[in-house]
């Protein structure tokens, strides 16, 4: 459970107030190294079939996309004015 909460943390995820979104980080864990991405020392991550390359690991920034998006769907949105104002 720590090495969750180490990698939640990793991600930037606010604990505990953020915990209802740790399952991210747990799938982020348990994802499958993704085939033909290898690490360049120099350069970051380098994925052979395309060419493409990242400094950060493929799947924490997909995880950290992720992430983004959830935080993005539960923010409060801005309040309406009262319909009443102006009246």
């Amino acid at each position: 459970m720590e090495h969750l909460h180490e990698y939640a943390r990793y991600l930037g995820l606010r604990l505990p107030a953020e915990a209802h979104l740790l399952w991210i980080a747990e799938r982020a864990l348990w994802e499958p190294d993704w085939p033909g991405w290898v690490l360049c020392t120099e350069s970051g991550w380098y994925h052979h079939p395309s060419g493409a390359r990242t400094h950060g690991h493929p799947i924490d920034l997909y995880y950290l996309e992720m992430l983004r998006r959830h935080r993005s769907e539960r923010a409060p949105s801005p309040r309406a004015p009262c319909p009443h104002w102006g009246l």
